[in-house]
């Protein structure tokens, strides 16, 4: 009310965490949407994947970047990577960085934790992947519906357009009914 009395716009938003995402992707001119980006989520074999869709993508001869648990990459430079998903502004100036680098394609691993806190707010995925789900992160999340639920959440509109889902999967097989 303060501010509104100052007769200074005000802007109110309901989830900060998933506003910075989409204002960092506009104030680095959505880097993201210049890589061709899979993204991988599930309880295992999250890092597996993203380095097998890197690689395949070097052998495609595209230049790559990584965003992963073990490291980050931007061509071959390596980047030692404290979480498995960054916050949204490091991974969209990650994003602008490999941009400016020359890479075309990016493989991350996209976390639960990622996409309940916001991290990938403003990311659009050409390819999402789905490995599995297991009985895992219900210090963080309050049931495995809920871990399940969070993890569909990168198979939505808003942030891919190609689902690669896991059907051996219980979950794998849920998913694919959602979608």
């Amino acid at each position: 009310d303060r501010a509104a009395a100052t007769g200074l716009p005000v802007l109110v938003v309901p989830d900060a965490r998933a506003a910075l995402g989409r204002a960092a992707s506009w104030v680095f001119g959505d880097p993201a949407g210049d890589l061709l980006l899979v993204g991988t989520t599930g309880t295992s074999g999250k890092t597996t994947v993203t380095y097998l869709v890197d690689s395949g993508l070097r052998a495609a001869g595209m230049s790559t970047g990584l965003v992963g648990t073990v490291e980050m990459k931007v061509g071959d430079e390596r980047v030692q990577s404290s979480l498995t998903t960054p916050e949204a502004t490091d991974l969209h100036g990650l994003f602008a960085l490999m941009r400016e680098r020359g890479v075309t394609s990016a493989a991350m691993e996209v976390s639960s934790h990622a996409l309940a806190l916001g991290r990938v707010g403003g990311t659009r995925y050409d390819v999402a992947v789905f490995t599995n789900l297991s009985q895992d992160h219900l210090d963080f999340h309050p049931d495995l519906r809920d871990y399940f639920e969070t993890k569909a959440r990168l198979f939505t509109p808003e942030y891919c357009d190609i689902a690669v889902v896991n059907a051996d999967d219980r979950f794998g097989r849920a998913l694919v009914d959602m979608v």
